[in-house]
């Protein structure tokens, strides 16, 4: 295990997700709030496919550690926060750890595939 690009990843995906969500709500717009998900979505496919790239065993595991510490920490700010800020509907953060997870699948798939390919290639 690389715990250090874990912690890393873990980092960039907190600074990803906060900085969508701060811009979705200071430019919050009729029908921006599918775009503002659908581009959380995508960074956050990007960032998995870049370590599925860049990780050549236990992929999975390095997704699951990364999730792990990426909960851990935003529950611990969140019980720093005001308790009015962060009452959520229990539905919103089920749906929101849903599209975490999907992209989370879709970009170690991409990443999976893409090295792949690569590797095919470099062995011709």
């Amino acid at each position: 295990m690389h715990w250090k690009s874990i912690f890393a990843y873990a980092a960039l995906l907190f600074v990803l997700r906060c900085g969508v969500g701060f811009f979705s709500g200071l430019f919050e717009i009729g029908g921006l709030v599918n775009a503002w998900t659908l581009l959380s979505f995508l960074l956050c496919a990007a960032l998995f496919a870049h370590l599925a790239l860049r990780v050549a065993q236990h992929r999975l595991a390095h997704a699951c550690l990364i999730l792990v510490i990426y909960a851990a920490f935003a529950d611990v700010l969140a019980a720093l926060l005001p308790p009015d800020m962060t009452d959520e509907p229990a539905m919103f953060v089920a749906v929101e750890w849903l599209q975490l997870l999907a992209s989370a699948g879709l970009g170690l798939l991409v990443g999976w595939v893409l090295r792949r390919a690569a590797d095919q290639r470099r062995l011709l």
